[in-house]
């Protein structure tokens, strides 16, 4: 239930009510707010429970980095070879580099901290829930077929990396550090300018 309240709230923003109105955005988030803390509550979860902590903060940043470090290089050297990487002015850079952890953690909080913890809850074994979940996460990235195939086996990685380091911070961190790399380093016409829902089809 709480799975199909959130994605029809989601999708229902990124295809329906986007840009409709002003302060659209700060409702939606309000919204989904509200609906993720309704359903901590009812299960008695921290924040603490879901990965935002600090006592593991250093081992989690070594294990989490040990990956998406190396990843970052491939993808900058991919840009590179590909002829598609540009350094972005300094304002650009600054912005990016503060706005894309925010959202990144945003983003790794759903699909860990909320989708993933309630496939555990719905789906038996080990595998379903991850599959469930980056799924899911691949899928509220549509019509971009760019993100859809990327952000699969992101979303894999995700989850096996949460398991092995519960910390929200730091994955969230590594997801807006991975973005960045991607913004820089793939061409908008691939990327089709990083947008999902009715916003990629204009």
């Amino acid at each position: 239930m709480d799975i199909l309240a959130m994605t029809a709230l989601l999708l229902s923003y990124m295809w329906l009510w986007q840009r409709t109105f002003p302060g659209e955005l700060f409702v939606c988030i309000g919204l989904v707010v509200g609906l993720a803390v309704w359903s901590h509550r009812r299960r008695g979860e921290r924040p603490r429970d879901l990965g935002f902590r600090l006592d593991n903060l250093r081992p989690a940043a070594v294990r989490v980095f040990s990956y998406v470090g190396p990843l970052i290089v491939v993808i900058l050297l991919v840009g590179v070879m590909a002829g598609s990487f540009r350094v972005p002015d300094r304002s650009e850079f600054l912005a990016r580099l503060v706005i894309l952890p925010l959202f990144g953690l945003a983003q790794q909080y759903l699909l860990l901290g909320f989708y993933l913890r309630r496939y555990e809850e719905a789906l038996p074994g080990d595998r379903l829930p991850i599959l469930a979940a980056a799924l899911t996460f691949s899928l509220l990235h549509l019509p971009n077929p760019f993100l859809v195939l990327a952000t699969f086996p992101l979303g894999l990685g995700s989850c096996w990396l949460y398991a092995r380091a519960r910390n929200l911070w730091v994955l969230g961190l590594a997801h807006g550090l991975v973005s960045l790399a991607i913004s820089v380093s793939i061409s908008k016409s691939l990327a089709s300018g990083m947008k999902v829902g009715s916003r990629a089809l204009k």
